[in-house]
C-alpha cells in the first residue's frame, strides 16, 4: 500500500487526501493548524510532523499557502520523493526553484503541478481543436475567471486567508493561474506580456483583485486573460477565433459552441466533475510509469514566469519579455 504524505490540509489538501485515501494510499498529514490536523484525525488520516511525513511517505503532495510551495517542494525532492505541487509551483521563479527541478531531473524525481484545468474535457478540446487546425489559423484567444472572493471559503473571513495575503502569495494573478497555464498548454511559448492590475473592487485588499493581461504567443496568436475577484456569479470561460471558425466554452456546460462558415453546432464534451480524480490518476501513473506528469515541474515553472512577468507589467514598467 502506498503511503502519501499532503503537507497542508486546507480545502486543497483535504480533498487530495480524500482521492489518494480512495485509491487505497495510506494518508499522513501536516499542517500548523490543530484544528486542521483534527479535521485530517476525524477524516481518517494520521497526523505526522512534516520531517517524519517526509521521511516515511512514497509520494508527497503540498498544499499548503503559495509562498511555501517552493521550499516544501525542495524539501520533499531532497528527501527523494515523487511529488505534487498545488499550483502554483511557487511565489518567485527564482534560480533555486530552478535548481530544485533539475535536482529531481537528475535524480530521477517524478514532480507535478497541480493544475486541474488541463484535465476539463472542454480544455482538452480546445487544444485538439488547436492542434489539429479545427479552427484554420488561430488569430487570437480569451480567457477569464471572476468569483467574489467572499464566497469561496464559507465561514471564514476572506481577508484571512492566502488569497488576500501579499506575504503569502496571494492576488488573482496567482491565484487564478490556471488561466494562464491552459493557454500555455494550447497555444506554446510566450514571448510577450502586458497587464494592468489593482486593487479595484469594494473588497478593501492588499492584492490585485482585478487584472487583465495581453499575451502575445511566438506563434503569433495573440491572448487575453481577464481575472477577479468580485464578480457577483461564477465566471470561466473561453472563445478561440480563428480564421475558419470560432470555438467558445462557459463553465460548467457539457457543450461548446463551435460557430463557422457552415453554421453554428453545438458539440458535446463531459462536464469538469472528474478534474481532480484524473489529475490525482495522472500523477500516481506518471510515478508508477516514470514518466512526467501532464503538468511537469518545468511546466508549472514555466507559467509561473509567464505570471511574473505580468506582474511586473501591472506594477512596473509595460510589455515585459518573458526570462528563460
Amino acid at each position: 500500500m502506498t503511503v502519501a504524505g499532503v503537507i497542508g490540509y486546507g480545502s486543497a489538501g483535504r480533498r487530495h487526501a480524500g482521492l489518494l485515501a480512495a485509491r487505497g494510499c495510506d494518508v499522513l498529514v501536516s499542517d500548523p493548524d490543530e484544528a486542521r490536523l483534527a479535521d485530517a484525525t476525524a477524516d481518517g488520516c494520521e497526523p505526522t510532523p512534516e520531517p517524519e511525513l517526509l521521511e516515511r511517505s512514497e509520494v508527497v503532495v503540498v498544499a499548503s499557502p503559495n509562498h511555501l510551495h517552493a521550499s516544501q517542494l525542495a524539501a520533499a525532492v531532497a528527501a527523494g520523493r515523487d511529488v505534487l505541487v498545488e499550483k502554483p509551483i511557487g511565489v518567485d521563479p527564482d534560480v533555486e526553484l530552478a535548481a530544485t527541478l533539475e535536482r529531481a531531473s537528475a535524480g530521477g524525481i517524478v514532480v507535478g503541478v497541480g493544475c486541474n484545468l488541463r484535465f476539463v474535457p472542454a480544455i482538452e478540446a480546445l487544444r485538439a481543436s488547436v492542434v489539429g487546425g479545427r479552427l484554420g489559423k488561430v488569430l487570437r484567444v480569451s480567457a477569464d475567471f471572476g468569483y467574489d472572493l467572499r464566497r469561496w471559503r464559507p465561514g471564514r473571513d476572506y481577508r484571512s486567508v492566502y488569497s488576500a495575503r501579499p506575504e503569502q502569495g496571494g492576488g488573482i494573478l496567482l491565484d487564478a493561474i490556471h488561466e494562464f497555464d491552459y493557454l500555455y498548454w494550447a497555444f506554446g511559448v510566450v514571448s510577450r506580456v502586458s497587464c494592468f492590475a489593482g486593487s479595484r473592487s469594494s473588497l478593501g485588499l492588499d492584492v490585485e483583485d482585478v487584472a487583465s493581461a495581453i499575451i502575445d504567443f511566438e506563434s503569433g496568436v495573440l491572448g487575453t486573460v481577464s481575472l477577479d475577484y468580485a464578480s457577483g456569479v461564477y465566471r470561466r470561460g473561453f472563445e478561440v477565433v480563428g480564421e475558419d471558425g470560432t470555438l467558445s466554452w462557459r463553465w460548467p456546460r457539457p457543450w461548446l459552441l463551435l460557430e463557422a462558415r457552415s453554421g453554428t453546432t453545438e458539440v458535446p464534451v463531459e462536464g469538469p466533475d472528474t478534474m481532480y480524480d484524473r489529475l490525482i490518476d495522472d500523477f500516481l501513473a506518471a510515478v508508477a510509469e516514470r514518466r512526467p506528469p501532464r503538468t511537469s515541474g518545468e511546466d508549472g515553472l514555466t507559467v509561473l514566469r509567464i505570471v511574473q512577468a505580468a506582474r511586473r507589467s501591472a506594477f512596473g514598467s509595460r510589455g515585459q519579455a518573458i526570462e528563460p
